[in-house]
């Protein structure tokens, strides 16, 4: 019974080890010196009485994103088995990142999302960098829910590739060095586009969860976790951080 019990006990302590060294790996692929923004809805929301205030940006580059009066999502503290994340309404809800440089897309970027949609809001905005683009231009990326990313006039018209209603991962790498868009769900590669220039810079801020213009398009559905790169994710430190981000939300 005692060899049983050390063995057990080995097992046990090889599995907590394992577990520990997949945490660390994949902390360190999420925490490399090109990230410019990470949202969490489980750290740094701040809340009053009508929903999102503030979501803390737990980079450490300081790129917050605010709510405002009368357009704050909610926040849901068991949306994704048993994680929180924010909840847009489809109709007014968002919140906004001020301007910072390394959040345009230059000539090498990655995005990472973790949401879910509703059906009807396939090409609406999950997210955008520039004020009143409809569709995308050399100076504009935006992430349309079930069209994915888009970056200086290169995006992918397909609504097919990301369904309605459930939670998955999308992944899009913008690479003009390798000439490629490429777009993933759930850390499969969903299609390749070509990259053949680089977006050009702007100074506006960063929408999250509706289009800025005077014809506003308003995301409908949930978001649990943004990360933003300033760098195009090579497959290991892309595969690493999708993983971590699938076992996190059971997906």
């Amino acid at each position: 019974m005692k060899s049983l019990c050390k063995v057990l006990a080995l097992v046990l302590f090889a599995v907590c080890v394992f577990g520990l060294a997949a945490q660390a790996a994949a902390s360190d692929a999420i925490t490399r010196p090109t990230l410019q923004l990470w949202l969490r809805a489980d750290a740094g929301v701040v809340l009053d009485a009508n929903g999102v205030i503030r979501w803390d940006d737990q980079s450490g580059r300081g790129n917050h994103a605010y709510g405002e009066p009368g357009a704050q999502p909610a926040l849901v503290l068991d949306a994704v088995n048993g994680r929180p994340a924010l909840a847009f309404d489809g109709q007014k809800s968002f919140v906004v990142v001020p301007h910072s440089d390394g959040l345009n897309a230059g000539t090498a970027f990655s995005v990472i999302a973790v949401y879910r949609y509703a059906k009807g809001s396939e090409i609406r905005r999950l997210m955008q960098k520039r004020s009143n683009v409809v569709g995308t231009g050399a100076d504009a990326w935006y992430v349309a829910p079930g069209r994915g990313l888009a970056v200086a006039g290169v995006r992918e018209m397909n609504t097919d590739y990301y369904g309605p209603g459930e939670f998955f991962v999308h992944t899009g790498v913008f690479d003009v060095a390798s000439g490629k868009l490429a777009l993933y769900k759930n850390g499969v590669l969903i299609v390749e586009l070509p990259a053949k220039e680089g977006q050009v810079p702007n100074n506006h801020p960063l929408f999250i969860g509706k289009r800025e213009h005077s014809n506003e398009a308003h995301f409908a559905g949930a978001i649990a976790e943004i990360l933003i790169f300033s760098e195009a994710l090579d497959d290991a430190a892309r595969a690493e951080i999708e993983r971590s981000l699938m076992a996190k939300y059971g997906l």
